[in-house]
Parts: structure tokens; C-alpha cells; sequence
């Protein structure tokens, strides 16, 4: 990997378990070149994992840390969006779009928290529906999207975190490609990037990255823009699996990757 680069990184702002400061001497002694902060912006659906609405202090430390640590390692302001309506992001240098939960008729729910509150989207949000379930996920992706525009798409298949092999719904099911190719189509004519993320190999939850595999070689046939992401939550995971899932790229046929660099996007090797 040619230069080193994570844009998913979140820390004691709210979730994670490192604050700015360490992540980014951390970063700096493992040799990354770029570092994105993306904590998870104010959604007042899910008020036990954002920010405030008054991010200022966020801002000012990310800003802090990019004027101390210039010349040595490029430090760039972002948040994870995780909403529907459209955001005031002027004050950011990026931003990833992603969605952590579903809205229904009967309420919001979160799908990656844990398999109880994943079986109470099936349940009570969906009426007993796995099907309906993550095709529901999937429509609310496309409309957070349609709505935000995000330079980067956060973990396209999160709704797989937990199903494990299979314990939920199918992965492997013609019905359940059909309809996660569908919605990555539709994400994909719209123009950002596709983190490759391997925040779930991190936390122990999965072996591979999101997207899986047959959405990877979807994008790659499609000339899709990548980027590849380690949704880190500590110290300990900014590079988690980079090796591994570089060569995974590679095998499919992946030769270049997008960094985040003062000027912009810019494809670098792999």
C-alpha cells in the first residue's frame, strides 16, 4: 500500500475509545499519511451515539490537531452522516454518508447494535419479514444518499453484520443479491466513493470487508471509485486488515484506490 490513508475514524467524541490526540500520534508512528476524523454526526433518532447538535467542540479539536501535526501527517475534518434530509456540511473537509438504522411504520431501529434489536426490526418493524427487512435497509440507503450526496458511502451491507452465516436472512438467496446489486446500482450512477471497510473484521463480527464479494466485483466491473476504511474505534485497529484486504482488491482486479489529499480525492495504487 502506497500511501496510508483511513477517512472512518471515530473516537471519545462519542463512540470510540481514544481521543483525537492519541489516534493521531498513534497514526503517525504507524506511518499513515492521511487520517480523516468521521464521528457520527447529531441523529435525533439515535441520541446514545452522535454528537450534540453543537459540534463546535469536535470541530475546533480536529482543527487543533491538523495546525499541530501539519507537515507530518494530514489530518482532514469529516463526520458520518446518518440521515434522510439533506445537512449543512460547508464546514467539513468530507463527509461519509451511511445508515445504522431503519425507519418503519412502526418506529426506528438499529441494525447493527445487536441481534435482539436486528430481530425487532424483522419483528415488529417488519412484521416477521427477513425479506422485507433488508430491503427496507437498502431503500432507506438509497434515500439518505439521493438526500446527503456523500463524498464516501459508508458500509453498503451493514444490515450483514450480524446475520452471521446466515442466521437471519440468506446472503447467498437470488432474491437477496438481486435486491443489495439493485440498491448499489442505484448508489453507485449517483457518484461518490465506496469505503471498503473492515471495521466488523476488527470487532470480530465478520472475516471480510463490506461490501462482500459479489458487490465488490459489481463495482469493479462497473468502474466503481473505492476507498478502503477501517472504521476505527481505537488505537489498535486504524489499519486493520489493510493487507489483507488490498490483495483481496487486487484479485479482483482493483488497481487503484482513492485517498483524501488537500487538492481533493486523488486515485493512488493499491
Amino acid at each position: 500500500m502506497s500511501v496510508k490513508c483511513n477517512l472512518h475514524t471515530h473516537t471519545t467524541f462519542v463512540d470510540g475509545k481514544n481521543t483525537p490526540e492519541e489516534i493521531t500520534a498513534a497514526a503517525k508512528r504507524l506511518g499513515f499519511s492521511v487520517l480523516g476524523f468521521s464521528e457520527h454526526a447529531y441523529n435525533e433518532l439515535d441520541l446514545d451515539c452522535c454528537l450534540p447538535q453543537n459540534s463546535q467542540e469536535y470541530y475546533d479539536e480536529i482543527s487543533r490537531l491538523k495546525e499541530k501535526y501539519a507537515g507530518e501527517i494530514d489530518v482532514f475534518l469529516g463526520l458520518e452522516i446518518d440521515a434522510y434530509e439533506k445537512r449543512d456540511t460547508s464546514m467539513l473537509d468530507y463527509f461519509i454518508g451511511s445508515i445504522h438504522g431503519v425507519r418503519t411504520e412502526n418506529g426506528y431501529f438499529i441494525v447493527d447494535g445487536s441481534k435482539k434489536q436486528l430481530q425487532e426490526l424483522i419483528d415488529v418493524g417488519c412484521g416477521g419479514g427477513c425479506e422485507k427487512a433488508y430491503k427496507a435497509y437498502f431503500e432507506d440507503y438509497i434515500k439518505m444518499a439521493v438526500a446527503l450526496k456523500p463524498d464516501i458511502y459508508g458500509h453498503f451491507d451493514l444490515i450483514t453484520k450480524l446475520n452471521g452465516a446466515g442466521e437471519f436472512f440468506d446472503e447467498n438467496s437470488d432474491k437477496y443479491i438481486k435486491t443489495s446489486l439493485e440498491a448499489i446500482e442505484a448508489v453507485r450512477e449517483l457518484g461518490g466513493i465506496f469505503e471498503v471497510n473492515t471495521g466488523a473484521i476488527g470487532r470480530g463480527y465478520r472475516s471480510l470487508p463490506y461490501p462482500s464479494l459479489p458487490l465488490l466485483k459489481h463495482l469493479f466491473e462497473k468502474k466503481a471509485r473505492i476507498t478502503i476504511t477501517s472504521d476505527s474505534h481505537n488505537v489498535n485497529t486504524l489499519d486493520c486488515a489493510f493487507g489483507e484486504t488490498s490483495e483481496l482488491l487486487a484479485s479482483i482486479g482493483f488497481k487503484e484506490r482513492f485517498i483524501l489529499t488537500k487538492e481533493g480525492f486523488v486515485p493512488t495504487s493499491i
